[in-house]
């Protein structure tokens, strides 16, 4: 256990049991930082790690992290279980360069609160999420502030879903249930959970590639949508290949680019005055 910063000019490298982070502030490794526990490693709220070459935790106990974790020239790894304790927010911040990634090999979910994370792996860097995200305890709000690809290999459950910038495709495998909104602006976005995928306010996307809902694999049921105030597809050059319905409990659909089906879809929106269906390019 570490009580106040700590300074490391070369690398931290830790094998054992329990490892606990206490220093308020920026604690610096100046190379790489890696954690192999057996026990639980804890960063306590406020308490923030800067390793210049790599943050890699790679031991079967959990993590809890309260402090924000960020890396200048390489990327930042979980292998096991993380949950974020810190009700200000949690910010993971990748060195942005291709192989700068971001990943949790494990579960991921708030200890304490709904506390929300900030994830920026940068243009070429990507984010993935291989076990269930909020399962145990939704997460609060997600914003990802640019990545290459982002993807969620199991269910997803937060507050609000923002994305920023995305050059390349973020990708839900499972089914995700967002209590708040859902915007998106990147090049392309997939939904692959088959059944419905909730979104409890207003969903955006703003897409410069496609948009793409699956069909099951033309399964009575697709990758459907339920959102419950407006649906808004508004990429100007983005495309849409649809497989699931889209449901707007009390708003309108909207998309201003063309549209394929690859299975028989249904949209209902909310159905009073303003609740309207647009198309504003070609169906096929």
């Amino acid at each position: 256990s570490f009580a106040d910063l700590v300074t490391i000019t070369n690398a931290f490298a830790f094998t054992g049991n329990n490892l606990e982070l206490k220093g308020l502030g920026d604690n610096t490794v100046g190379t790489t930082m890696t954690v192999a526990n057996d026990g639980i490693f804890t960063t306590v709220d406020g308490v923030n790690i800067t390793a210049a070459d790599g943050f890699t935790q790679s031991g079967i106990g959990d993590n809890v992290i309260g402090g924000n974790i960020s890396s200048a020239n390489a990327g930042i790894a979980f292998a096991s279980a993380v949950g974020l304790t810190n009700s200000a927010g949690v910010t993971m911040t990748s060195g942005g360069g291709v192989g700068d990634d971001i990943a949790f090999g494990g579960t991921l979910d708030s200890g304490v609160g709904t506390p929300p994370l900030t994830l920026d792996a940068g243009a070429d860097g990507n984010i993935t999420f291989t076990g269930a995200v909020g399962s145990l305890n939704p997460l609060g709000d997600i914003a990802i502030t640019n990545a290459n690809d982002v993807t969620a290999s199991s269910t997803f459950i937060a507050a609000n879903f923002l994305q920023l910038a995305g050059t390349g495709s973020t990708t839900f495998d499972d089914v995700v249930t967002f209590t708040g909104g859902f915007d998106f602006v990147g090049t392309n976005l997939t939904f692959n959970g088959v059944g419905d995928n909730t979104v409890a306010l207003a969903m955006t996307v703003n897409n410069s590639g496609v948009f793409t809902t699956s069909n099951g694999g033309l399964a009575p049921s697709g990758a459907n949508l339920v959102v419950g105030e407006n649906f808004s597809q508004i990429g100007v050059a983005g495309t849409n290949s649809l497989g699931g319905n889209i449901t707007s409990t009390t708003g309108g659909i909207a998309f201003s680019n063309d549209v394929e089906l690859t299975n028989n879809v249904t949209m209902i929106s909310g159905g009073i005055v303003g609740n309207d269906i647009v198309f504003g390019g070609a169906i096929d």
